[in-house]
């Protein structure tokens, strides 16, 4: 099945950014905050879940249906790589 299937797509959570607390510190970024992350040349609009269960100094990224396209593993400098997203949901 499809992940672009719309019983499928109706199913899945909203894309997120997990981060441990003190790496959204660092990164000025808040639990549930709207941001842009940029991967291999396509961007990603993403919430912000801190969590500390994900280890210090690394991200995970859920499974969101444009991110097909994208070899792993992925590197990003996630200073370079996020802007907040400023519009209005």
């Amino acid at each position: 099945m499809s992940n672009r299937a719309p019983a499928v797509v109706e199913r899945m959570a909203d894309p997120f950014l997990s981060l441990h607390p003190s790496d959204g510190d660092l990164l000025h970024l808040e639990d549930g905050m709207a941001i842009e992350l940029r991967v291999q040349d396509v961007t990603y609009r993403l919430a912000v879940q801190l969590d500390p269960s994900t280890p210090s100094g690394t991200a995970g990224l859920s499974i969101v249906h444009d991110a097909v396209r994208m070899r792993l593993p992925a590197w990003v400098n996630l200073h370079e790589s996020i802007t907040i997203d400023r519009r209005v949901s």
